[in-house]
């Protein structure tokens, strides 16, 4: 009997980030995982972007760039377009810790019934130097109180979208935070203790309160 290898889809948001961008579709080439698609959603940016598309052609699977109504919009249109049974979502400028961690993660989704996989972000200065660090376990009741899940880089499984719904893009920065309170009680979880993405510390969710 032939075991269907699952798919996972990772999908990038960008607004006038090329440089960032760029990396961050490098580390998606370093995994090692093979059965994975990049799909890049672009904010019509007037940078360096769309060089950088072309120069990753061969590596994005899918990619669009008009004009959004902000970050959730664009991953909303990143679920549309994507194929993989398991989705993840990085901003320009996340990289994934090791070359193996998509690998890592996809190794939880073999339990029985698993719909969700979270583990730790790594947060660094412009430096690349140590801040903290972000994601624990999932704890359903700890969530009400405040976000405790490392969004970039967990894996949803896509019948969570299908079965209660995208991204609610009237929130500008906790629109995740909103899906994962919604969806919570339909969530069976498995958390990598391991840190599974660097991301630094000067993003939109860190400037504003949610």
């Amino acid at each position: 009997m032939t075991v269907k290898v699952p798919i996972v889809s990772v999908i990038i948001s960008t607004m006038n980030d090329g440089k960032k961008l760029k990396e961050t579709i490098k580390s998606f080439d370093e995994q090692d995982y093979e059965h994975k698609e990049l799909i890049v959603i672009d904010g019509l940016s007037s940078d360096t972007t769309k060089n950088i598309i072309e120069e990753y052609s061969n590596i994005i699977k899918f990619y669009l760039s008009e004009k959004d109504k902000g970050i959730y919009d664009a991953w909303n249109k990143g679920i549309k377009n994507s194929n993989g049974d398991w989705v993840t979502f990085l901003g320009a400028g996340d990289r994934f810790f090791n070359n193996n961690t998509l690998s890592s993660l996809i190794q939880y989704t073999n339990y029985k019934n698993i719909n969700f996989v979270s583990g730790i972000v790594y947060l660094e200065d412009q430096n690349g130097e140590f801040l903290g660090k972000l994601g624990k376990e999932w704890d359903q009741k700890a969530l009400r109180n405040n976000i405790n899940i490392a969004h970039p880089g967990s894996l949803h499984h896509k019948s969570l979208f299908k079965n209660h719904g995208n991204f609610n893009m009237n929130y500008k920065i906790s629109g995740d935070y909103e899906f994962l309170l919604r969806v919570s009680k339909f969530i069976v979880a498995k958390f990598n203790p391991n840190f599974v993405v660097r991301m630094d510390n000067i993003g939109i969710s860190n400037k504003k309160p949610f």
